[in-house]
């Protein structure tokens, strides 16, 4: 788990620091490369250095309580010269089937979301990267039955820190297709004796889409 934790906060810090060197953008950068051509990339607010902001879904596998679960959501952010974006996001689940110590059927619920920053790096090339950092507040409970009526049997809040780093590929000049991978780093009260927040934590491995102006 701690090894877990470990290669992707390494990911997101050296990509980081290879990076910080390589932000200076000439004439012959202002073009965004994409499968459909070069479009080019103007400032919204020059004064601000606001270049754009994007939206879209997000689709992933997580590991939680030693299951690969499907997660689903979305994000949307500010994009500040061209390369720093601010924005929320927000992750649920499917109820997740599993037997307590009680031999006992139980279903489990999480879903959380929150503010994150993101650094991309070089988006005008058509395969870039790009890191992101997430600070997030989020709810579990756990239901003796799917019936989303079904009164829960525990539920609490808890705290996530979600670094992040993505492979992204330009499918037009206002479309990005990111594959990323995450590590879930949940903070809070164990909910049960099954479910301790230790359950909560783990890899998020996934993809986003990003429709908007880079």
């Amino acid at each position: 788990m701690r090894t877990n934790i470990y290669i992707i906060l390494f990911l997101f810090f050296t990509i980081n620091l290879s990076y910080s060197q390589d932000n200076k953008y000439g004439d012959d950068n202002n073009k965004i490369n994409s499968f459909l051509g070069k479009d080019d990339v103007k400032s919204l607010f020059k004064d601000l250095n606001l270049s754009g902001g994007y939206g879209g879904p997000i689709y992933k596998y997580g590991n939680i309580n030693d299951s690969w679960v499907a997660m689903w959501g979305g994000q949307g952010a500010f994009i500040f010269n061209r390369n720093f974006g601010v924005g929320l996001k927000g992750i649920g689940m499917v109820s997740h089937k599993f037997e307590n110590s009680d031999n006992e059927t139980r279903y489990l619920t999480m879903g959380y979301g929150g503010p994150f920053v993101e650094y991309i790096y070089s988006v005008e090339s058509l395969v870039h990267l790009s890191s992101h950092l997430g600070i997030l507040l989020g709810g579990a409970r756990i239901k003796d039955s799917k019936d989303k009526k079904a009164t829960s049997l525990v539920k609490d809040f808890y705290f996530v820190v979600e670094p992040g780093v993505n492979i992204e590929i330009n499918i037009t000049s206002f479309s990005i297709l990111a594959i990323n991978l995450e590590y879930r780093l949940a903070i809070g009260p164990d909910l049960t004796e099954d479910i301790t927040i230790d359950k909560l934590r783990g890899l998020n491995a996934g993809v986003t889409l990003k429709f908007g102006r880079f």
